[in-house]
């Protein structure tokens, strides 16, 4: 979602004034505190890559980037990686002066998904370095020395941001560069042409175009081009001069150089290569030719384990988020790409295909350039999601055959214990997430498995939402005893805050006055292992359900405790 900007009023009648500053570190899986202030929040990644949830919006954030938050949002950073980030903190207010008496300003600044381009990121850097060398709490003259570094910092930032008929020094108009070689890449086109279209010397051009695309021009330039006669290759029996004439080059003979220097293969090769090619189409309507049967497959998503029950097994992932998972031996082969995903460490791998589970328009056209790129959707149903797997990969057998003999063991499971099972039993998933928000389960996750004909039943209002297409709901601790079924599902999830709120829940007089702590109907169970929908651990789960059902348990263990003591 975009935010939709008011009117703003012009720059000179809107007076900064510096609140806080503070640095941020993020520790290895870990989610922040929620934050929400009646002032602007200036978020500037230092090092790191992370994702920022700004109003339950998710937007990845990666190092050196930066975010203004109108007064009034709320936002919180989770880091699932296994690295720190660190991240600069500065809250500020805006007087708007021009009225008949001074007020505060809170509308957005710019109508943009809060990003904002930070250039040069260096000097910005030391800017807030200096800031914070005064302390993060002052008054008086360290104050308003603060305030004066924090007017550069902000007079840098509208520079490069504020709308202007001025395009000199303004990242905006390098922006509008990369947009015209897209649109003109058949024409003659230097670097002296495009700085002059920026408005600025062609030697600070050229470093501001790398800082925003990571190539500079010339490379940039022969990128599009080379994409482009991608598809006339395939598309056509044309000469190859004639291609490398229509995607702008005057020399097929230099085309084919640069065309091996970007792909790693000449255009016949490339034409030869793609002919074992089959035409898809993936989950957000694109038509992708991919390889017949890939080979260096790169997986990011959250149902690796569709992939591996077809016996496909990637080179590349977001793995470390599934280290606690049941597959952990499946990981040692995979390559770890970083979460968010890492671009430069995905293309050092040399994919052929990338599944990717996101429907992000922007990170999807950045990652066509390495490899074709599926979009998939993990949150499908288990029978849709293995069969469209099954067609991309050629294994459209292995998935028929698992399919059914997963719904075989399914019911075969179920039909085992209809002894324990009373006749409309019902089940509640609770789990916390986001610190210590507190979530029930709905549509997704392992309410999908108990949910069956043969199964439990959900509680009304767990009912009510999966009619209504919930995949979860926040409640407060307070409603548990209005979601609570006859036997209660709690995951432990990786997060230290979240894993103590559940510790501390389930210690709690509320928590022991419920009727399925009373009758031993309980159970905690680690949400890495029995909140995954993936094809892998629902067969792991439905080996395992049966045993757990019977024994069943109303308190943690003790190591539980001593995890919350520590």
């Amino acid at each position: 979602m975009v935010n939709q900007a008011a009117a703003v009023p012009e720059l000179r009648s809107l007076l900064f004034q510096f609140s806080v500053v503070q640095k941020l570190h993020i520790t290895a899986e870990w989610v922040s505190e929620e934050q929400c202030r009646d002032e602007y929040t200036l978020l500037i990644i230092a090092a790191g890559d992370c994702h920022l949830f700004v109003n339950e919006e998710l937007i990845t954030a990666l190092e050196h980037s930066c975010y203004v938050l109108p007064p009034g949002s709320s936002w919180y950073i989770s880091n699932l990686s296994s690295k720190e980030i660190s991240l600069h903190f500065i809250a500020f207010i805006i007087i708007h002066t021009q009225l008949e008496q001074q007020v505060r300003f809170k509308e957005p600044l710019l109508p943009t998904n809060h990003s904002w381009i930070i250039y040069p990121f260096s000097r910005c850097s030391k800017l807030i370095e200096a800031m914070l060398s005064g302390g993060e709490n002052t008054a008086g003259l360290e104050w308003f020395k603060q305030h004066l570094l924090f007017q550069e910092l902000i007079g840098m930032l509208l520079e490069h941001n504020w709308p202007s008929d001025k395009s000199a020094g303004d990242m905006r108009s390098v922006e509008a560069t990369a947009r015209y070689i897209d649109s003109h890449y058949t024409k003659p086109i230097t670097v002296k042409q495009l700085a002059a279209l920026a408005g600025m010397p062609a030697w600070k051009y050229t470093s501001m175009f790398k800082d925003f695309t990571g190539k500079i021009p010339l490379d940039y330039l022969n990128q599009v081009r080379i994409d482009r006669s991608k598809e006339w290759l395939l598309a056509s029996a044309a000469p190859l001069r004639e291609i490398a004439r229509k995607a702008g080059f005057t020399d097929e003979y230099y085309y084919s150089r640069r065309f091996r220097q970007f792909t790693g293969m000449t255009p016949r090769q490339y034409v030869h290569s793609m002919k074992q090619s089959l035409l898809v189409k993936d989950c957000t309507g694109h038509e992708v030719l991919i390889p017949s049967e890939p080979r260096r497959i790169i997986y990011y998503g959250e149902t690796l384990g569709d992939l591996l029950i077809l016996g496909a097994h990637p080179i590349g992932g977001n793995v470390h988020g599934l280290k606690n998972t049941w597959m952990q031996e499946e990981l040692l082969r995979i390559v770890d790409i970083g979460i968010p995903f890492n671009r430069e460490k995905a293309a050092g791998l040399e994919p052929d295909l990338i599944i990717y589970s996101n429907s992000d328009e922007e990170q999807y056209e950045q990652l066509v350039k390495i490899a074709p790129t599926l979009t998939y959707d993990p949150y499908g149903p288990l029978n849709k999601r293995l069969l469209m797997l099954g067609q991309w990969l050629g294994k459209q057998g292995e998935a028929e055959r698992w399919l059914a003999s997963y719904e075989s063991k399914t019911m075969t499971m179920w039909q085992q214990l209809q002894d324990i099972i009373r006749p409309g039993e019902t089940a509640t998933v609770f789990v916390y997430h986001r610190g210590r928000r507190l979530f029930v389960m709905g549509t997704m996750g392992l309410p999908e498995l108990l949910f069956h004909p043969s199964g439990f039943r959900p509680v009304p209002l767990v009912q009510q939402m999966i009619e209504a297409g919930e995949a979860y709901k926040e409640i407060s601790e307070a409603d548990i005893t209005k979601y609570a079924g006859d036997r209660l599902f709690v995951m432990l999830p990786n997060t230290r805050q979240s894993r103590l709120a559940t510790v501390e829940l389930i210690h709690s007089n509320r928590w022991e006055g419920l009727p399925a702590v009373k009758n031993g109907q309980v159970y905690v169970l680690e949400e890495d292992q029995w909140n995954l929908t993936d094809a892998y651990t629902r067969d792991i789960q439905i080996s395992k359900l049966p045993e757990l059902l019977r024994i069943g348990y109303s308190k943690p263990t003790q190591s539980l405790q001593d995890e919350a003591d520590r």
